[in-house]
């Protein structure tokens, strides 16, 4: 009986090649994946987190703003007649309608007695009838209503001022609207952070309602339902992935503003993680392909190195089955397969080095921002868990370039990118060594010092802003930075309470004139 044909042992041997390959590759590109996938949420996360309450500081201030213009507004009222005060609030509409749409004067008994502009669709001698301006009457003090519509069709939130007479009566208040369907101040400042990978912030006001959101008529929707909503309106701050009220997965920050109990959301669509991904596998094929290419024909030809003795032996021994008697004696030349076998395993060992390489240089491009060469983002999250696991005493120093927005509107994005780079450049050039340089995001970059008291970061922070002002920068002329410094553990003892004291201390070097370098303080 002549036996069947089976699978030959360069086949086997080819197969086995190819699964061990592959296999390595899947493996490989899904370990880079999950940490790629993993690393992408928790950065997404942060940095939400950290914009959603950076906006809350500037909402606040707003709005405190607003109260400080108001009561200007109502102590002058309270020595003057009605005909004056209609003056005096067009005088003062007119200065400031950046912060409000309209606004109005109205006695204790609701009627209008002043309005500013004209034209808003109520009149001197109309009586309010809305629910916030009855709380202001009754609650005589400053106010920030609910969201509520009003006679002309309006979504309105009012901000209201107490007007005392001399004795302390009350006579009514002083009122300022925000128009929340039109340019307002809130769409003004929050509109100019909408991204086009899908990000996007909307505002909430103490009753869940929305009254700032990027898409106007979502404004006025009721999202209590929504899980971060509900911890933002029960005073926390955080960040978390949340499926939103139209079932869209988001990665959220949230923050609660203090003075108004609104609530800011900072979302980034989760789906923006997948992009990043496809990149590294399409970067991984194309990076391993060809090594895959080598190792197939190296493979093949050591396969029938191995395999061609025994195949000529068992070619021998069939022929001498099928033709019983006419055995030929002489056996084939067979040579011995030890070299082949040592150039299979030289070659796969140099195709492995070389894939480890290539996947080490991989990670290494994870963790160092593109454009400055200076570390990311990423890294600097992992260096400031190091350094509080550790307890190792630093300064963290938060610089933000002045204007740079201008530099792009008056140079282009490409001399942008230059001034970034030569700032992470002179970054490098001027800080002690062991100092870790970063650029934490657009124009921001942030300098660790380790171990380094206030008068030291002062001295790194102010040798580099010294030169970058009497140097010439890309743009052909000196650009400047403001400064911003907090000092573990003296000012916080986790990594969000440094970054924000470091960021509140640079926005107060930019508010004092910028080109300083301020160190936060408590008070």
């Amino acid at each position: 009986m002549i036996p069947k044909s089976g699978v030959t042992l360069r086949f086997v041997l080819i197969a086995l090649v190819i699964l061990s390959i592959l296999s390595m590759l899947v493996v490989s590109a899904f370990s880079a994946l999950q940490a790629n996938k993993q690393s992408l949420i928790q950065s997404y996360l942060e940095s939400n987190k950290q914009y959603a309450q950076k906006l809350s500081f500037t909402t606040g201030n707003i709005l405190q703003i607003m109260q400080n213009h108001l009561e200007d507004v109502s102590l002058q009222a309270e020595h003057h007649s009605y005909e004056e005060v209609q003056r005096l609030i067009d005088n003062s509409w007119t200065s400031r309608n950046v912060y409000f749409n309209s606004m109005v004067v109205v006695d204790r008994d609701l009627i209008i007695r002043a309005i500013s502009p004209e034209f808003t669709g109520a009149h001197v001698g109309d009586q309010l009838t809305s629910e916030a301006a009855r709380t202001a009457v009754m609650q005589k003090r400053p106010l920030v209503s609910a969201p509520f519509k009003a006679k002309t069709g309006r979504m309105i939130i009012l901000v209201s001022m107490p007007i005392m007479d001399r004795t302390g009566e009350y006579k009514g208040f002083v009122g300022g609207t925000i128009y929340l369907q039109e340019d307002n101040v809130l769409s003004k400042t929050l509109s100019k952070h909408f991204y086009d990978n899908g990000s996007y912030l909307y505002v909430v006001d103490k009753t869940g309602q929305i009254i700032y959101h990027p898409q106007s008529e979502r404004i006025g929707d009721d999202v209590r339902m929504n899980e971060v909503v509900q911890k933002v309106l029960a005073g926390q701050s955080g960040a978390q992935q949340v499926i939103n009220s139209q079932g869209e997965s988001f990665l959220a920050g949230y923050a609660h503003e203090e003075y108004s109990g609104w609530g800011i959301v900072s979302q980034t669509p989760s789906s923006i993680i997948f992009e990043p991904s496809k990149d590294l596998v399409f970067e991984m094929i194309k990076l391993g392909l060809p090594f895959f290419i080598i190792i197939m024909i190296v493979a093949a030809f050591v396969a029938l190195k191995i395999s061609k003795p025994l195949y000529l032996l068992a070619k021998m021994v069939e022929e001498a089955t099928v033709h019983k008697g006419q055995i030929n004696t002489e056996l084939p030349e067979i040579h011995s397969g030890i070299y082949e076998v040592k150039q299979l395993f030289q070659s796969a060992k140099l195709a492995l080095e070389t894939i480890d390489h290539r996947m080490h240089q991989l990670h290494m491009d994870i963790q160092t921002d593109a454009l400055t060469g200076l570390a990311n983002r990423r890294t600097f999250d992992q260096k400031m868990k190091e350094h509080l696991e550790s307890h190792t005493p630093f300064s963290l120093i938060f610089l933000d370039i002045d204007s740079f927005k201008k530099v792009n509107d008056t140079f282009g994005h490409l001399t942008g990118d230059e001034v970034l780079k030569y700032l992470g450049g002179m970054m490098s050039e001027l800080t002690r060594p062991g100092d870790l340089c970063f650029r934490y995001g657009g124009e921001e970059f942030a300098i660790i010092v380790p171990y380094g008291d206030r008068d030291i970061a002062r001295d790194v922070a102010e040798r580099l802003r010294s030169k970058v002002e009497l140097t010439q920068s890309p743009t052909g002329q000196p650009i400047t930075i403001s400064l911003g410094i907090a000092i573990y553990p003296e000012h916080g003892a986790d990594a969000a309470e440094i970054i924000q004291h470091a960021d509140q201390a640079m926005y107060q070097s930019k508010a004092q004139g910028r080109n300083q370098t301020t160190i936060f303080s408590k008070e």
